[in-house]
């Protein structure tokens, strides 16, 4: 909805894959650029393990990643130390930095960025307003009126309120992991080899392996607002623009 209220007057549009966005993600971010009639940019990070640094690569719909590659390839430049609460690499190392070599790349060292902060996240915006414009926050937009605003439009991103777009993020809530790995097992296999090979844990206290069993028992899952046919409960948050 941001990126609707101001499309008019910006010139570049990136969308930064993991590897482990959710497909309900990449195919929103495909129909986005088809039904609103905009290019979007889509970046990889790409790191070469013989010598090189830390970078980037042009991607598309078919040819993003989907097995978590990018992600793999950044805990390998780390020495298979897995990112945390504490330590939250992967947002600066596979979005940040990989968006500034390609505005580098292109001669642009000079830019405004935008964040999708809404009026209703005040604690957010005052934290980050030194960094970006906020639209969303100056148009006075409220969760509910972001709910309404998807519910006029043709498409939506089609994700439960819980589900966010990263798969497993170790960001969220550990119910909602165990209520997301109960409705689909498979989601844990990237997570825990990368742990099994890291010798480490993404969750200080509970291994995905431990969540995955914990969800085959009885437990309160998660809920999605919309089925509930309620507007006013919490948009699923991304932690990624903090």
């Amino acid at each position: 909805m941001a990126l609707h209220l101001v499309r008019e007057k910006i010139d570049l549009i990136i969308f930064n894959n993991t590897g482990k966005e959710r497909e309900e993600t990449l195919r929103f971010v495909q129909t986005v650029s088809q039904k609103w009639g905009i290019e979007i940019i889509w970046l990889e990070y790409f790191n070469d393990l013989n010598g090189g640094g830390h970078s980037y690569r042009v991607v598309d719909f078919e040819t993003a990643s989907r097995n978590g590659e990018p992600f793999r390839n950044l805990i390998e430049r780390k020495q298979m130390f897995l990112p945390n609460t504490k330590v939250r690499y992967c947002t600066e190392f596979l979005k940040i930095r990989p968006t500034r070599a390609y505005l580098k790349d292109l001669g642009i060292l000079d830019y405004t960025r935008f964040l999708g902060i809404r009026y209703d996240e005040p604690e957010r915006y005052h934290r980050l307003k030194s960094e970006a414009e906020m639209p969303l926050y100056s148009a006075k937009v409220t969760k509910k009126d972001v709910r309404e605003f998807w519910a006029k439009q043709s498409f939506d991103l089609g994700l439960k309120d819980y589900q966010g777009n990263c798969d497993l993020c170790f960001l969220k809530g550990r119910r909602k992991k165990m209520t997301i790995l109960s409705e689909n097992p498979k989601i844990a296999e990237w997570w825990a080899l990368q742990e099994f090979e890291a010798q480490g844990t993404f969750d200080k206290e509970f291994s995905v392996l431990d969540l995955l069993e914990r969800s085959k028992r009885p437990f309160q899952k998660a809920v999605d607002a919309t089925d509930l046919g309620i507007l006013e409960l919490d948009l699923f948050h991304c932690f990624c623009g903090d």
